[in-house]
């Protein structure tokens, strides 16, 4: 039977998985957006968008300027994935946001692929033999050829 106390383990356990879950995310992950529609379900076109003191992405439509319309239909969506929460447009709110893809950042566009081209041509390249080298290779050969004392 082992007598070994199990707190040691419990607490190394229990640190590594703090630490794991505060780990930060890598910056290759993409975190998408969303947008509102171009259009409601009514073929009104968008007048407005702004995400509100609640976090939620508010989409205005129509795109008007007569100001007894503005602001009086609109759709609010989940700046997290983009559904629909609240329809004050008549029922006419698509149910969900546009999501907007990912686009890898100016930073590493192209580097991953530059850096294998560079490896491919390092391992590729022939590399010139210094002169004095050759000599020493001949001279090796003669040697063998003759024997150690020439």
């Amino acid at each position: 039977m082992l007598t070994a106390p199990i707190w040691p383990i419990f607490t190394l356990l229990t640190i590594s998985s703090a630490l794991a879950a505060s780990a930060p995310v890598p910056s290759s992950v993409c975190t998408p957006t969303y947008t509102c529609p171009s259009e409601d379900w009514g073929g009104f076109g968008i007048g407005l968008q702004y995400v509100n003191s609640n976090n939620l992405l508010v989409c205005v439509y129509p795109a008007t300027q007569d100001p007894d319309l503005l602001g009086k239909y609109y759709c609010e969506y989940s700046v997290v994935n983009g559904l629909l929460m609240d329809d004050h447009d008549k029922d006419l709110c698509p149910a969900q946001a546009t999501k907007q893809t990912c686009t890898q950042s100016r930073s590493t566009v192209g580097k991953v692929q530059a850096y294998k081209n560079m490896r491919a041509e390092r391992r590729t390249a022939t590399r010139a033999i210094p002169a004095y080298m050759l000599a020493r290779a001949g001279l090796a050969a003669v040697k063998q050829k003759n024997g150690p004392d020439y």
